[in-house]
């Protein structure tokens, strides 16, 4: 079983800056910030997080994941070293974290299968329920390069803007 979702959104972080140079790091760090829901089995991954990043980022992990590699990781934006790490076995996707207070004595397993799809649909979600506060998420191509090209980490901000 997973689940993900957000609440709590602070409107007041529903923005991204017009300096292009500003705009990457604005998503990765300080941009749709919210409660981020993240249960997997029995095990409660939950934040305070930027919820853009967050679905950004689970998807480059299970993007990953689908092209063999057989560990990835999500660390968190705010530097507190949070990290929830995603190990592949035999089609079975193990997550740890290394936090203190989501630390469980067995790591979550899941299919990539079931992950993959879970991802995806609410990556979707997000991305169609933030831009209807910030419609540039749909138009602007260095937001929408960072959305897509999984390829990159999501806080590399000089690989997104090389490559328009």
């Amino acid at each position: 079983m997973i689940v993900l979702d957000f609440e709590n959104l602070l409107e007041e972080s529903c923005t991204i800056p017009e300096d292009e140079n500003e705009i990457i790091e604005s998503l990765y760090c300080h941009s749709f910030w919210g409660t981020q829901i993240f249960i997997v089995g029995g095990s409660i991954f939950s934040a305070e997080y930027p919820i853009l990043c967050f679905a950004r980022e689970l998807k480059r992990v299970t993007w990953e994941l689908e092209r063999g590699k057989d560990r990835t990781m999500l660390f968190s934006p705010d530097c507190t070293c949070n990290t929830l790490t995603f190990s592949m076995q035999e089609n079975q996707v193990s997550i740890v974290s290394n936090s203190r207070e989501f630390n469980e004595l067995y790591p979550e397993r899941i299919s990539l299968l079931e992950l993959s799809s879970a991802v995806c649909k609410y990556f979707d979600r997000v991305v169609d329920s933030l831009a209807t506060f910030v419609p540039a998420l749909r138009t602007n191509a260095i937001v929408n390069l960072w959305l897509n090209d999984l390829s990159k980490a999501g806080d590399d901000s000089n690989a997104f803007r090389n490559q328009l």
